[in-house]
């Protein structure tokens, strides 16, 4: 099952899985999320305002309630690395920008490397899951082709053919 997604303001757009957290679904669709944590809850630089289909999330984890307090929650804030799609309904949501206070310095950024990384790790994760739903597709697809989910024709009475011919009734 799939969720449409969209990140208002910034043009990301599109089908998501359910099970996919708002940070990975905002990554598949083009749209930059910070992950100063590496998604751990422990940052509220991935927040994002839900403007619509809050039904369709995970509920406020712990780490949300520790990071952003009730007041955000309440005003539909969340956590992208903490929140997952459970349900079908559209989700549109946009990024809260952070305040001067709130902007990363310098020396809290990653080092290259551990961008680099996490950059990798998030992309292999996209690459599996894509090649997955691709070898799925291609089982379907040439399952149909040959036909090889045939239904069993019912010839008569629960007999087949050849013991009807057996029996000297498949004239009949």
């Amino acid at each position: 099952m799939s969720v449409d997604v969209t990140f208002d303001q910034d043009g990301g757009n599109g089908l998501v899985a359910v099970g996919t957290s708002m940070w990975e679904a905002a990554r598949r669709l083009g749209v930059g999320l910070r992950a100063d944590c590496k998604g751990q809850g422990e940052c509220d630089a991935c927040a994002l305002q839900i403007i619509s289909g809050s039904e369709s999330l995970s509920p406020a984890t712990a780490a949300e309630l520790k990071m952003l307090g009730a007041e955000r929650l309440l005003a539909g804030e969340r956590l992208a690395c903490q929140t997952f799609l459970i349900g079908t309904a559209a989700v549109v949501a946009r990024l809260v920008p952070p305040s001067e206070e709130e902007k990363p310095k310098p020396s809290k950024t990653l080092p290259f490397k551990q961008q680099v990384s996490s950059f990798i790790e998030t992309e292999a994760k996209v690459i599996s899951e894509t090649l997955n739903t691709i070898t799925v597709k291609k089982h379907e697809l040439v399952a149909k082709f040959l036909n090889l989910k045939q239904e069993k024709k019912d010839t008569g009475k629960g007999r087949t053919d050849a013991e009807k011919g057996s029996r000297g009734d498949a004239g009949r």
